[in-house]
């Protein structure tokens, strides 16, 4: 992990913390899961131009990690930061 800092997402505030793999930079935001009707809607996987896009929902935290770097390292990022809440 390389830093964090605070972020907002529809006026809602929220954490961004920042990982290197290789050369690569992976934004993972951190927001509460909203529970009213607004809520941004986020697919669990995408790919939008160059970057890819993959978020889960924990504990009423939603995570959203955004990359340019492969598939397969976004989602080893997000099996260990599943596997990090259930410890």
């Amino acid at each position: 992990m390389l830093g964090g800092r605070l972020t907002y997402l529809d006026q809602t505030a929220g954490a961004e913390l920042i990982y290197q793999v290789r050369k690569h930079y992976i934004s993972v935001f951190i927001f509460p899961q909203q529970s009213s009707g607004q809520t941004t809607d986020l697919a669990a996987k995408s790919k939008h131009a160059a970057f890819s896009l993959q978020s889960f929902t924990h504990q009423g935290l939603r995570y959203v990690l955004i990359s340019d770097t492969g598939d397969s390292d976004l989602g080893r990022l997000s099996d260990l930061l599943k596997s990090a809440q259930r410890e």
